[in-house]
């Protein structure tokens, strides 16, 4: 198992869909009997990224187009399994030294020379050709997560998303962060980027050497080193471009460029080639990219997504559940096959794809607001006894049976608690004895227990309504309008219906519902996470206190014993990884969720993946979005179909 800390992603509930449409304005336009076709990879997003900013990320769509443009110093390697963490922007592997006398560890790193940014003619000081890469652009962009008052400076731009990646990792940076801060709210004073950090130190003698100096060992920090929140990005952009830096100007050293005229508001994003890229595939040393673009199409409903598949006006698709019995055989006995008739178009069906299962690291959930006073801890032990009791009985009330069957054709796996099936700490009633959950016991016993915490049901006009303290129990449920979300509200609408409680629905945009989430808005939200490892640490920290909203933890979920379990297992992550004490310690904190319920859950899915057969070298993962890299368009292949 490698231990990290990878970056959790959320997703509208609904699976993200990536497909591509046909070669669009920026590319060389094929000709009849051109023998130099461009090979253009053509892919679906479900939702409009929020932003190209890696500060500012935190979306599927954010992080599939952001690692496009942007380079991070490590990444992870596309062809090993188990994953292995690999350089990237770095000439070797990272080394370090711990210091004898404290409990600081030092880490070395050597930048590979001739790296360069993205040229751009607009922008004075990066010019037609580019700027070598050097250590000050990794440091600056790393202090950019720490300046909160983006407001002041950009008036377009939201504070960053992503500064717990740093919270008490490096010397001095949350000194840093806490004191630049408080200077730039005066409105004379800029943050000042150039202000040093005890732990962040350039080699005066080489402007490619650094060093890094942690508060500790942490062993997750070269893993924290492949989240495209920490990827480097170009300081003259930024202060060239201002707001439109992270929507139709992103300039880093990635494989691929944003091609003019390209926002992240377009239906139509298309990105072109980096020529100067410099990876080469590590198995056949070609130069990567090994296309000559992208285009990334907007498409929210299932059904489009898939027809325009079928109609090979995509390259790859991950099929939509309403489709998958169409598409692919063997689901009960999991011998998955793609059917011989799958598209009914003879000359389609010629063409030929492959299938891809990826089983993902993954909870889908149903979470609760815990600041908020009618279903989280307010600090009022009856009203937090009742809170508790109200969440418990919706959970009960709640058939995720249902859900999957109605929305994922039974494809998903239902397991309770945040720890999904592979991943240590995940529920094995073979060797242990497992907690008591709640969630699927039924409406009547859901109605008993909330009776006997002090609640009343009455028939109102023939509807059940469930009573607190004379009032109607009414919980707002903030919901993407896209895809299947509103359909399964509704369905979990009704489900409440059974036990009187009433659901105010508010559906909205994705990236609009992710702010409200951040700002502690909703009482109920419904969202899916994903991991790219297989630690445990990563899904039990999404409940620590310290990481509430607008960090992971959206929950905002605090207990005091839950947040010194997750200090001691940060601690065992480092030594003791495999141990009883470390098996017990993630079995204590997933019981302590599964008694509180800040969420309904889970559901685990596995998705499924088609690709045409001119479609070379893909090997989809699920929270990897390096792949458009790799994978090659054969426009020579008699089958393929622009």
């Amino acid at each position: 198992m490698l231990k990290t800390a990878f970056k959790t992603l959320l997703l509208g509930i609904g699976v993200c869909v990536i497909s591509l449409n046909p070669a669009s304005p920026g590319y060389a336009q094929k000709q009849e009997g051109d023998a130099n076709k461009p090979k253009i990879l053509r892919f679906a997003l479900r939702n409009h990224p929020g932003s190209f900013n890696p500060t500012l990320i935190g979306t599927i769509a954010d992080y599939q187009l952001a690692t496009q443009l942007f380079d991070t110093l490590l990444e992870v390697d596309y062809y090993k399994r188990p994953l292995e963490i690999v350089p990237n922007l770095l000439e070797e592997m990272p080394t370090f030294k711990d210091d004898p006398h404290s409990n600081r560890r030092t880490w070395s790193f050597q930048l590979e020379k001739g790296i360069k940014f993205h040229p751009d003619p607009n922008c004075p000081d990066l010019g037609p050709n580019g700027r070598d890469l050097v250590a000050k652009d990794v440091f600056y962009s790393w202090k950019r997560m720490a300046f909160d008052n983006t407001d002041k400076e950009f008036s377009e731009i939201d504070p960053p998303k992503n500064w717990e990646d740093f919270k008490g990792l490096i010397v001095g940076f949350d000194e840093y962060r806490k004191r630049q801060n408080e200077l730039a709210a005066d409105p004379g004073v800029d943050f000042d980027f150039d202000a040093e950090v005890e732990g962040l130190v350039e080699d005066p003698d080489d402007p490619y050497r650094f060093q890094v100096i942690l508060t500790g060992p942490q062993e997750d920090f070269l893993e924290r080193l492949t989240y495209q929140t920490t990827a480097v990005i170009a300081r003259e952009a930024i202060e060239f471009y201002d707001s439109r830096f992270a929507y139709n100007h992103p300039i880093g050293t990635g494989p691929f460029m944003i091609t003019p005229g390209s926002t992240a508001s377009s239906n139509d994003i298309t990105f072109t080639k980096n020529p100067h890229y410099h990876q080469k595939d590590p198995i056949t040393q070609k130069r990567l990219p090994l296309v000559d673009g992208i285009e990334w199409t907007v498409m929210a409903k299932d059904q489009t997504r898939w027809l325009e598949f079928k109609g090979a006006k995509q390259d790859i698709v991950e099929v939509p559940y309403d489709y998958v019995r169409e598409a692919i055989g063997g689901l009960r006995s999991k011998r998955y096959r793609v059917k011989p008739n799958w598209i009914r178009n003879d000359k389609s069906r010629r063409q030929g794809a492959q299938l891809h299962v990826v089983n993902k690291l993954h909870f889908f959930h149903i979470g609760f607001n815990m600041d908020d006073e009618d279903v989280g801890v307010v600090g009022d032990e009856e009203r937090d006894a009742q809170n508790l009791a109200l969440r418990q009985a919706m959970a009960m009330a709640t058939d995720l049976d249902e859900i999957n069957d109605v929305f994922f054709k039974d494809c998903w796996s239902q397991f309770d608690g945040p720890i999904p099936p592979g991943v240590i700490g995940h529920p094995d009633p073979e060797n242990e004895e497992l907690p008591e959950g709640f969630v699927g016991y039924g409406a009547e016993e859901a109605k008993k227990h909330l009776t006997s915490a002090g609640f009343t049901l009455e028939v109102d006009d023939g509807n059940l309504t469930l009573y607190r303290d004379g009032k109607t129990v009414e919980l707002t449920f903030y919901h993407a309008a896209g895809g299947s979300s509103p359909e399964l509200v509704e369905l979990f609408e009704r489900q409440m219906s059974d036990i009187g409680v009433k659901i105010i629905k508010r559906g909205m945009p994705f990236a609009n519902m992710l702010d409200a989430v951040s700002k502690k808005k909703p009482q109920l939200f419904i969202m899916g996470s994903y991991f790219a490892f297989d630690d445990p640490i990563h899904m039990l920290g999404k409940f620590y206190g310290p990481y509430e909203s607008p960090g992971n933890n959206t929950f905002n979920y605090k207990d005091r014993a839950f947040d010194e379990a997750y200090q001691r297992l940060q601690y065992l992550e480092v030594l003791e990884v495999g141990t009883d004490e470390h098996l017990q310690t993630v079995r204590k904190m997933r019981d302590m969720i599964i008694a509180d319920v800040p969420m309904i859950g889970s559901l685990n899915n596995t998705s499924f993946y088609l690709a045409y057969r001119w479609v070379r070298n893909y090997q989809p993962h699920g929270s990897m979005y390096s792949w458009p890299r790799y994978v090659d368009i054969d426009t020579e292949d008699p089958s393929y179909k622009p």
